[in-house]
């Protein structure tokens, strides 16, 4: 998580259920990030809380991936307009992923050395573990030519909602080193605004399954700003380091109205369906 408490920088704890209660104990937080974590700055109508970390579990390799995004500087966050929020990013910022190690004597947790898959701004990241292949899967919403409002609270340039668009990294952990390498990225929306992503796995027939919400600018009418936003799920493949795409289905519509905008993934085994 984010700690506002300390600057925003990265921590996680670590927790043990005890089934006889429902009850959970948590351990002593730990800092995996020092620079500001998470912060979000996204413009897509409705979006009040971007998603900017993500963790999944290496079954393979009994390790904790933790994706997310960071900046070397806090990010100002203006409401200028009903309905839409406006970020000036005042420090770089890039796509993260880091490898924990659970100690369970003492719910503790140790990290290695951190790795970028995304060298520039991003958002909305989800990740996943694939069992099947060994390989963490992050998925986010590229928003490195995305346009902002300037210091000024002014509205030039003018936003470019149509650039964010929704982007997917495999990566392989080293056990041995606690580290994380990756391959290279691949787009499963290529061509309009992506946020809203969430992803899940499913073990059956070896797929990660990404939901999104999709911006056509094309779509929008005059008189409905919402009309332009739909939900997608699509189901990708990985083979090595890569990941191929199937043709992505839509959920939510843009007249329900705006399609969705805070999905949610599980993954039924018992009858290999996802809900």
């Amino acid at each position: 998580y984010s700690f506002r408490g300390d600057f925003t920088h990265g921590k996680a704890v670590v927790g043990t259920v005890d089934p006889s209660n429902n009850s959970i104990g948590f351990g002593t937080a730990v800092k995996f990030e020092s620079n500001y974590v998470g912060l979000g700055a996204v413009a897509h109508e409705g979006d009040r809380n971007p998603t900017g970390i993500s963790a999944t579990y290496d079954s393979i390799n009994d390790k904790v991936v933790i994706a997310y995004k960071v900046s070397d500087g806090p990010y100002m966050q203006q409401y200028e307009a009903p309905g839409m929020m406006y970020g000036i990013p005042l420090g770089p910022s890039r796509g993260t992923a880091i490898v924990g190690t659970i100690d369970h004597s003492d719910n503790s947790i140790g990290f290695g050395t951190t790795a970028v898959f995304h060298s520039a701004r991003c958002d909305h990241i989800s990740a996943t573990f694939d069992s099947a292949n060994g390989k963490v899967v992050i998925a986010y919403s590229d928003e490195t030519n995305t346009e902002w409002h300037t210091a000024d609270r002014s509205y030039t340039p003018p936003l470019n909602l149509t650039s964010a668009y929704g982007m997917v990294i495999v990566g392989t952990v080293d056990a041995s080193n606690n580290t994380i390498g990756f391959g290279s990225t691949a787009y499963f929306n290529p061509t309009n605004s992506t946020s809203h992503i969430i992803s899940t796995y499913n073990s059956t027939d070896e797929k990660v399954l990404i939901a999104y919400r999709d911006y056509n600018l094309v779509n929008r009418s005059p008189s409905e700003f919402r009309q332009g936003y739909k939900s997608f799920v699509i189901e990708g493949t990985v083979v090595g380091t890569a990941i191929t795409f199937a043709t992505p289905v839509e959920y939510a519509s843009a007249f329900n109205p705006g399609g969705s905008y805070y999905s949610s993934l599980a993954y039924d085994s018992d009858n290999n369906k996802v809900v």
